[in-house]
């Protein structure tokens, strides 16, 4: 028999995380009337072994950094470094996630670069392309990114499974978060940008924690989190994510996806977004004002034929414009902001020597000219 009391207190303590983030325990315990010993053994231990993950959501924008979404086909004789060459975008070039898509092999690429040279990226694909380490690719400029919460009533905590009826699916109503416009820069230093770093890995850590990961006086950390992070709104609240169980015999069957949307009208992008946000499991949805709207999904397979269904039936005359694509998890990666390349209080980036490094890469693969 299901121990129903034990779903509520998970859901529960998930619910409370939304509203006050992970690390304030006896907060969560005030209001969700659970023990602290209880919401703390959760916390730190037993959501990430159900395969639930807390992530901090940072405003990008206020950081100064734009976000881009990049396609990429590599040439057949860069394919099996392909991989090295993303990597090496993540140390001096802004990557932030990569994926390759299967089954047609390219690569999904995630970029959060300096707004003053978000226009000097197309130089840097077209010198990829010169110097035939790239067949082609595509750039969006994000107009944002969200990476909304698991719908936690479609969830049985207990069995560690969703429970879906596709139907109630179709009728339930969901409340877009409607991101604003331009976001003003806010002054921050190298300290405030290592601690999200370390958020971003672990949104748990306590802050002594990351002090002494970090070797520094945990009050000089509590001030940078209260006075620089949330009073000036760059951290923006708590998000969680499922993306299955970690280990165990069931992982290979839990799916991630890639669907891709072009050409949507502004008058469309509302009611797309209203259908992917009533999928229960969405890990993120990305927006560009070309008209270009991406999603990430984790699902179990079992569930895939039904997604796909309802997909077909609710976005009617936008289907035909859908391209679905599956992540190949062994080649797959995200990274952290890059704080190593913020010096001095400014973000730097030097594109002639990005395009000089790749230049040495396709003289070591004898890539013709």
């Amino acid at each position: 028999m299901v121990n129903i009391s034990r779903i509520e207190t998970t859901q529960r303590i998930v619910e409370a995380i939304k509203k006050v983030g992970p690390r304030n325990c006896a907060e969560i315990a005030r209001l969700t009337n659970i023990p602290e010993r209880t919401v703390r053994e959760k916390v730190k231990r037993q959501l990430e072994k159900k395969g639930i993950l807390v992530r901090v959501n940072v405003d990008l924008a206020k950081l100064g950094l734009t976000q881009l979404w990049v396609t990429l086909k590599f040439n057949e004789e860069v394919e099996e470094v392909a991989t090295r060459v993303l990597r090496a975008l993540s140390k001096v070039g802004y990557l932030t996630y990569h994926a390759k898509i299967l089954p047609n092999n390219y690569y999904v690429a995630l970029f959060a670069v300096p707004r003053e040279l978000k226009d000097r990226y197309s130089e840097l694909f077209e010198s990829l392309l010169e110097l035939k380490i790239i067949k082609r690719f595509k750039l969006h400029e994000l107009s944002w990114l969200i990476r909304p919460s698991m719908r936690t009533e479609y969830y049985n905590f207990d069995m560690n499974e969703w429970l879906i009826d596709w139907g109630e699916i179709e009728r339930s109503s969901i409340r877009l978060y409607n991101p604003v416009g331009d976001t003003p820069i806010v002054n921050i230093d190298k300290i405030d940008l290592a601690l999200l770093s370390k958020l971003q890995i672990n949104a748990t850590l306590s802050l002594r924690e990351i002090a002494k990961a970090l070797n520094l006086n945990p009050k000089t950390l509590g001030y940078h989190m209260r006075e620089h992070l949330l009073r000036k709104g760059v951290i923006t609240g708590y998000n969680i994510i499922w993306f299955g169980p970690p280990t165990g015999p069931t992982r290979k069957w839990i799916l991630n996806l890639i669907i891709e949307m072009d050409h949507l009208e502004a008058n469309e992008v509302n009611d797309v977004r209203v259908v992917f946000n009533k999928i229960p499991f969405l890990y993120s949805e990305a927006y560009s004002y070309d008209g270009f709207y991406g999603t990430q999904i984790f699902l179990p397979a079992i569930h895939y034929t039904d997604l796909i269904s309802y997909l077909s039936k609710n976005l009617r005359t936008q289907a035909d414009r859908l391209s679905i694509g599956f992540v190949d998890r062994s080649d797959a990666r995200g990274y952290t902001i890059p704080y190593e390349m913020f010096k001095d209080g400014k973000w730097f980036y030097n594109v002639d020597e990005t395009i000089e490094l790749f230049k040495r890469l396709a003289i070591e693969l004898k890539l013709k000219e």
